[in-house]
């Protein structure tokens, strides 16, 4: 899943909302379990429950990661570019010097 930065928080919130939903399932759930004469069923829903709040969990955290990395080279280009515009200048100025001195 490619990411950009104005989904990325986007998908963690929706994640984090299933997430808590499927949270407060399952404590409904479990209230329920005292009046259920078929607890195998029941079982069986919570279990299902958790498996998907477990893969909502580690996809939300899979995708903080990727954030997290294209942060980190968001920030290594600018410094980059930073660098490249230095160098530009002064070439530039380098340039324009040896052009005035040819006058």
């Amino acid at each position: 899943m490619e990411l950009d930065s104005g989904n990325v928080e986007k998908v963690i919130s929706t994640l984090e909302k299933r997430a808590d939903d499927s949270e407060k399932a399952i404590e409904n759930l479990l209230k329920m379990v005292d009046g259920v004469t078929d607890k195998s069923s029941l079982i069986e829903r919570l279990e299902k429950l958790l498996k998907l709040l477990h893969e909502d969990r580690e996809e939300c955290e899979k995708i903080q990661t990727q954030r997290n990395e294209l942060t980190e080279e968001n920030e290594r280009l600018r410094m980059q570019i930073d660098k490249h515009k230095y160098r530009i200048k002064h070439l530039l100025r380098t340039i324009e010097s040896l052009e005035s001195e040819k006058k």
